[in-house]
């Protein structure tokens, strides 16, 4: 793994990387395409990495914005890593599960 995030490449620029921005309305995954709706002050994102669906799939304030990416790889040595990037005046808070997440994830069976 080599990705590189600096002041002019983050998070989604690389083909082993991948993103959603809610300011620009885009997904990111070397290329971009729109995807999603826009994120304000106080909104909370959510991520959801199925790797036996190979699908990575955001989520704004507890509603899905659908799958956003198919065919993930996965397999041996394949590792994925929470990450965020952001401009100059933005920032945010990140839970990876040490609170009590604000919305539960509801699995397709609605469990």
């Amino acid at each position: 793994l080599n990705t590189i995030c600096n002041r002019t490449s983050g998070v989604g620029d690389w083909l082993d990387s991948y993103a959603y921005d809610g300011y620009r309305i885009t997904s990111w995954n070397k290329l971009q395409k729109k995807y999603g709706k826009p994120w304000d002050i106080g909104d909370v994102i959510g991520v959801c990495i199925d790797l036996e669906e190979q699908t990575i799939e955001y989520f704004l304030n507890g509603e899905t914005l659908g799958i956003a990416f198919k065919n993930i790889p996965i397999g041996p040595n394949i590792t994925y890593f929470p990450s965020v990037t952001f401009s100059n005046t933005q920032k945010c808070y990140v839970n990876v599960g040490q609170f009590k997440f604000k919305y539960d994830y509801k699995n397709n069976d609605g469990t």
